[in-house]
C-alpha cells in the first residue's frame, strides 16, 4: 500500500481528492486566459483602432483552462477504479465548485468541472479533470487593520483586477487611495471611487 506522504493534494468544495479517494496528481497544466481585444476599423484611418481597456481601463480575460490528471495509487482492482471514477464523477462533472491546489497555497480558484477522460491499461489509470476557471484566483478577503495616525502612509499590495475596500474608521480620516483623497467620518464606507487595483 503507498503512502499518501508529500503528495500534491487538489481539495474541491472541501473535499481532500487525493486523500479521499487514494489518487496521486501525476499531471497539471495552466493555460492562462486569453485577452479579450475589441477593435473598430475606421475608415480613412491606418490600422485599427484598438478599443480593449477603453471601457474598465485594465485588461479583460476570458476564462482558463486547468486541467489535473489523477492516478489511483491502487490499480489492480479494477472495480475499485471504476468505483472512484464513478464518485469523481458524480461529485465533479458539470459542477461549477470552489478548489484549492497544494501548490499554490492561499489562493482559491473558481470552475466548472469535467471529467474528461479515464485511461485503463496494464495495471495503470489516469483520470483526467479539465476545469474551466475564472481567469482570477482568488486570497479571499483580505483584512487589514491600520494606525493611520499622525499621517502614516502604508502600501497595500493590491489584487490582480479592481476591487472597491470597505473602510471602517473610528474617527475622522483623510484617505488617499491611488491620489485620489476622500474625508471620512467615523463609520463603515464603501466609495466605489476608491478601488484598489
Amino acid at each position: 500500500m503507498t503512502e499518501l506522504t508529500d503528495t500534491y493534494e487538489v481539495v474541491v468544495d472541501g473535499v481532500p481528492l487525493c486523500a479521499t479517494y487514494r489518487l496521486a496528481v501525476t499531471n497539471y497544466t495552466d493555460k492562462p486566459p486569453t485577452t479579450r481585444t475589441s477593435t473598430v476599423s475606421i475608415p480613412g484611418r491606418d490600422g485599427v483602432l484598438d478599443l480593449s481597456e477603453w471601457l474598465t481601463g485594465a485588461p479583460v480575460f476570458d476564462k482558463r483552462t486547468i486541467t489535473i490528471t489523477l492516478s489511483p495509487l491502487d490499480t489492480h482492482d479494477w472495480s475499485s477504479v471504476e468505483t472512484t471514477l464513478t464518485a469523481l464523477r458524480n461529485m465533479l462533472h458539470g459542477r461549477r465548485l470552489e478548489f484549492t491546489l497544494s501548490w499554490d497555497e492561499g489562493y482559491t480558484y473558481t470552475g466548472r468541472f469535467e471529467v474528461t477522460s479515464q485511461t485503463l491499461y496494464d495495471e495503470t489509470a489516469a483520470i483526467k479533470l479539465t476545469i474551466t476557471a475564472d481567469p482570477y484566483k482568488s486570497r479571499g478577503v483580505m483584512h487589514y487593520e491600520l494606525d493611520g495616525e499622525l499621517g502614516k502612509t502604508y502600501i497595500i499590495d493590491g489584487p490582480a483586477h479592481a476591487v472597491v475596500p470597505t473602510i471602517t474608521c473610528q474617527t475622522r480620516a483623510l484617505v488617499n487611495i491611488n491620489g485620489r483623497t476622500v474625508d471620512l467620518q467615523p463609520g463603515v464606507w464603501i466609495n466605489r471611487d476608491l478601488e484598489l487595483h
